[in-house]
């Protein structure tokens, strides 16, 4: 083998693995051609393809032709540039699509791109004065480099934020996993802890890539290019591109591991969330609220609450509107949503709240507040505004202690005499704990004690 000529060899290769990826990605658009991200990141791959192929025919039609005149000699290198930064904007395009964000609000930055390398080109052109030994080439592949460089860095940002649908799901798994936290704490800390081993795979590989182009922004001027001469002599050329094949071969394998996970986190949301309103079913909350007793001996309150008459809602304007009514109130509920909460939809109109670390009479001001807030929430569907109350029942660990059974039968106790009473209003058990010297002091024939309160 002759080492003089490896750096060449290398650089076809990566050409070669280039030309691959390129008609990977037009099977991929084929296959899938409702799918955005890939029609962007094909898009990405193919422009720079393009804009060499066009350069190519330019460079030589401008001596064939005599179009000295209409096309100057370095169009055919700042075709090439801009369809390098274009290709790459066009690639975290496809990153933003792949995590649900919106791309149309930045379509105007692969135009401007384009119009910066001219400008660069022509402004150069009017300036008198410049040394012999000055070129704007370096300036133009510096910019191409930082271009590419910073289009992999917001793609790294993109992943990183979770998509919308995520966030909302977020909150029920990072329930009492920590101490009290802002909302934006506890979106950062979803993304966070919500994040795929495949995301954050792909993560890593994108943030270290990201710096090769920037590391090699100084070799454009120490070693520059020579598109005359030998354009494959340069080693950090030929290291620059083996790295950015790498990692296109490394994102090729992250996004389909990516895909099946997601696929994967859906299932299991789909067997511990509520399909209607998001918040945790029946079984997974009871779970969840069984190990929050286990792992922390502070304890907590339970908020049951239950829609009134709800049935009558239903039968009054039919089951869409109380789906409504269900999502509005679980949205409501999703406002408590820390990492310090659970939140549930226990049956048909149904909900469940427990706090963690608060407990006694000082619940009584928010069990009051729910209350009153569900009886001014509107809910609209199909042009009616529908209106509804609550009632609910608090028990804490304070009187029933750390046992869910006992916890659980003390709010379904304070929920029942809260309708008992007249509905819209909260009812609060007090109780003695169980096993303790004055609950032995007790008669067996005495029954726990309830305040009950109509809400405002």
């Amino acid at each position: 083998m002759d080492l003089a000529n490896l750096p060449s060899h290398l650089l076809a290769a990566n050409g070669l693995v280039y030309a691959f990826f390129i008609g990977l990605s037009a099977l991929a658009v084929v296959r899938r051609p409702g799918n955005r991200a890939v029609w962007y990141w094909a898009m990405g791959l193919w422009l720079p393809g393009l804009a060499v192929g066009a350069a190519l025919m330019a460079a030589g039609s401008i001596p064939e032709r005599g179009l000295e005149a209409e096309m100057p000699e370095w169009a055919p290198e700042t075709m090439v540039a801009a369809g390098l930064m274009v290709g790459q904007v066009f690639l975290w395009f496809g990153f933003r699509a792949f995590q649900e964000r919106r791309v149309w609000s930045f379509l105007w930055l692969p135009l401007c791109l384009p119009v910066l390398a001219v400008f660069l080109r022509v402004g150069a052109g009017y300036l008198e004065g410049l040394p012999s030994w000055f070129s704007v080439a370096p300036f133009e592949h510096a910019l191409v480099l930082f271009t590419g460089g910073l289009c992999l860095a917001l793609s790294v940002l993109t992943l990183e934020t979770r998509r919308a649908g995520d966030i909302a799901a977020m909150p029920n798994k990072l329930a009492l996993s920590g101490p009290k936290a802002s909302a934006r704490v506890l979106r950062k800390r979803a993304a966070r802890a919500g994040r795929l081993p495949g995301e954050r795979l792909i993560i890593r590989i994108l943030r270290a890539a990201s710096l090769a182009p920037i590391l090699a922004i100084p070799f454009c001027f120490w070693a520059p290019l020579d598109p005359a001469g030998s354009v494959l002599s340069p080693i950090w050329l030929v290291a620059l591109t083996s790295a950015l094949v790498l990692t296109m071969m490394a994102t090729a394998y992250c996004l389909p591991v990516i895909g099946r996970e997601r696929a994967e986190r859906r299932i299991e949301a789909l067997e511990t969330n509520d399909r209607l309103t998001g918040l945790l079913n029946r079984s997974a909350f009871v779970k969840a609220l069984r190990a929050a007793l286990v792992a922390d001996p502070d304890g907590g309150t339970l908020l049951l609450m239950d829609i009134d008459r709800f049935k009558r809602i239903n039968d009054s304007h039919g089951h869409d509107a109380g789906d409504a009514v269900l999502a509005c109130y679980a949205d409501f509920l999703k406002s408590f949503a820390m990492d310090s909460t659970l939140c549930g939809r226990l049956g048909s109109g149904e909900f469940a709240l427990y706090l963690k670390g608060l407990s006694g009479p000082q619940l009584d001001m928010l069990a009051s507040q729910v209350c009153r807030a569900a009886s001014i929430l509107q809910c609209e569907h199909k042009g009616h505004i529908h209106r509804f109350t609550v009632s609910v029942g608090v028990a804490d660990t304070q009187n029933a202690g750390l046992e869910f059974e006992r916890l659980y039968e003390q709010a379904d106790q304070a929920l029942c005499e809260a309708k008992e009473s007249g509905r819209d209003r909260y009812c609060r058990t007090v109780a003695p704990k169980p096993e303790t010297s004055i609950a032995k002091s007790i008669s067996a024939k005495s029954l726990p004690f309830a305040v009950n309160t109509k809400a405002g």
